[in-house]
């Protein structure tokens, strides 16, 4: 309502001018009411811009929360497989290392007791070549010295006998034993039989050498078979072991290597999720803040306007007040009144008096009207 105080100081200058007083208030209340149209249309213009202003933000930071929540959701995502991933890895990591030691350790183990079975042959075959050479000397020279038996005992034939008790088994033994005595016994007696029956006993014992000798080579033979078959057995089973240990050690780097890289994508993730979320933050918050702004505005705006309109309709009516109370004499010529100096001046105090009445008037109704003091 401050216009209406406007009005009435303009009342009030208008009294003192020398020109018609109702012409000159209608004159500025129009200039006013124009003045107040202008600002409105100006108030209206800026309003526009900027409530095309809210309406752009608005779309612009939907779209940001629209794009940076589903790029949350993505990340989120990212995050959550990485971390499956790593527990997935450590997993297989962990059975491969302990299916890797296992293997690891029973390929120790055979290698050792195919050590053992080796070193075994190599002595049990070292031994049946020596008792095999040693019966075939044996038996050369016992087939060489035949009459050693008729005459006496033959040194070398003594002494290779001997040799083999030292390499023949127990039964083996004993049994070259026996002919060593026989032989002691039966060399040169008086009235001995004829050569034959040495001959005989000699030939005996070469027939028990050659038995010995042939047993000897056949257990070598086996023993040698039963080497080949235990070292391919073991090479096939170290070959085996060797080769899933190469497979398992390829994919235990393999995942590794995975893991290394979930926890990589994992940690990339999280840092740009940390970014994501306090921009999608800042979007909400300057979203929540523009909405605001925009609505107190609007209000303001609206506020104006119907302020605006009050002053246009109290103006309104203040003009149809002076026109109906002046009977139209606003819109009436007083060029008249210059007839006459003395006439002029007692009519222009007449009008001043006149027009200040009527304005008072007009004044109370509208105090009146408005409920205004």
């Amino acid at each position: 309502m401050s216009r209406f105080f406007t009005i009435f100081a303009l009342l009030l200058i208008a009294q003192g001018a020398q020109t018609d007083p109702i012409a000159k208030v209608i004159e500025l209340l129009n200039s006013l009411e124009g003045k107040v149209t202008k600002e409105g249309e100006e108030a209206q213009a800026t309003y526009e811009e900027f409530f095309e202003w809210c309406d752009d933000e608005s779309k612009k930071s939907g779209f940001e929360i629209k794009s940076g929540t589903s790029q949350s959701e993505d990340l989120k995502s990212t995050v959550a497989k990485a971390s499956s991933d790593i527990e997935v890895a450590d997993t297989s990591i962990e059975e491969l290392a302990a299916s890797i030691s296992s293997n690891t350790a029973d390929l120790a183990s055979a290698t050792k007791i195919r050590k053992h079975e080796s070193d075994d042959f190599d002595s049990a075959d070292k031994a049946l070549m020596e008792t095999v050479d040693t019966l075939s000397r044996a038996i050369r020279v016992i087939s060489k010295e035949k009459g050693s038996f008729i005459q006496k005992p033959n040194a070398a034939v003594m002494d290779s006998l001997a040799s083999l008790v030292s390499v023949l088994g127990a039964d083996d033994a004993k049994t070259i034993q026996s002919y060593m005595q026989t032989g002691g016994e039966e060399s040169a007696p008086a009235g001995a039989p004829d050569a034959a029956s040495y001959e005989n006993h000699s030939g005996g014992i070469v027939e028990t050498l050659e038995g010995m000798h042939d047993k000897a080579e056949v257990q070598r033979k086996e023993g040698q078979k039963e080497e080949q078959t235990a070292k391919f057995n073991f090479n096939m089973l170290k070959q085996s072991i060797t080769d899933e240990l190469k497979t398992m050690n390829k994919e235990l780097k393999a995942t590794k290597k995975a893991k290394a890289d979930a926890e990589e994508t994992k940690a990339t993730a999280e840092k740009t999720l940390s970014v994501t979320e306090r921009d999608l933050h800042e979007d909400k918050t300057r979203l929540a803040t523009v909405q605001v702004d925009c609505m107190s505005r609007a209000s303001e705006h609206e506020a104006y306007i119907k302020e605006q309109q009050a002053e246009l309709n109290a103006l309104a009516v203040a003009k149809k007040a002076i026109k109906d109370s002046t009977g139209g004499a606003s819109e009436r010529s007083y060029s008249f009144v210059q007839m006459h100096v003395s006439t002029r001046s007692h009519q222009k105090n007449t009008a001043r008096l006149t027009t200040r009445k009527q304005v008072l008037r007009m004044l109370r109704r509208l105090a009146t009207e408005q409920h205004d003091p």
